[in-house]
């Protein structure tokens, strides 16, 4: 048996508070860019890069650079994200982060 069938599938785990001001700064970008949506990740990478948040709340030297564990980093907390919707963003689901026409669902794969 193949070791990916072999597993169970298990939901992601949360958003944690570290990551917190990371998805806010995501959610600010996007209430900023309505009328573009839906947008891909690396157009909310890059403008998370002109005012950088930290990507761990809990470690000040992790603020956000131009890189690929950084851009990984972004598509993870997407990910996670995307699923679930806030109010003001359009559709809304239970434990809501980010809406469901704002992000490009293909945009998630990364190398």
């Amino acid at each position: 048996m193949h070791w990916r069938t072999s597993r169970q599938w298990h939901p992601r785990n949360g958003i944690s508070r570290g990551k917190e001001p990371m998805l806010a700064a995501v959610q600010h970008i996007l209430a900023q860019r309505v009328e573009f949506w839906p947008l891909r990740n690396r157009s909310i990478h890059y403008a998370l890069l002109n005012d950088p948040p930290l990507r761990h709340g809990g470690k000040p030297g992790s603020a956000y650079t131009n890189d690929r564990a950084t851009y990984r980093d972004l598509t993870d907390l997407l990910s996670r994200a995307w699923p679930n919707v806030t109010p003001h963003f359009g559709e809304t689901r239970r434990g809501s982060h980010v809406s469901l026409q704002a992000i490009v669902e293909r945009s998630f794969r990364h190398n």
